[in-house]
């Protein structure tokens, strides 16, 4: 289940799971916030925002751990 590797990697980083900045760029219905929040992770970026524009403008929010599950259709492969 991902909540136990996020809670190692908290661990690692000397953190716990509640301030562990968790980034999904991929924001599809935005429900990723919540359910992360259910298993004690509050602080998650997951926002309406172009992941590509951010990237290319150096724009992306600090964090410690990106996870998604980004889409595979149209170019989004060919632009990972």
């Amino acid at each position: 289940h991902v909540s136990k590797l996020l809670s190692n990697i908290a661990i690692l980083l000397a953190k716990d799971d509640a301030t562990l900045r968790i980034y999904d760029p991929y924001y599809c219905s935005g429900q990723v916030v919540k359910q992360l929040g259910k298993l004690g992770f509050f602080s998650v970026y997951n926002q309406p925002v172009d992941f590509y524009e951010a990237v290319d403008k150096d724009d992306v929010p600090d964090f410690d751990v990106l996870v998604t599950n980004p889409p595979y259709s149209a170019d989004h492969v060919e632009r990972l």
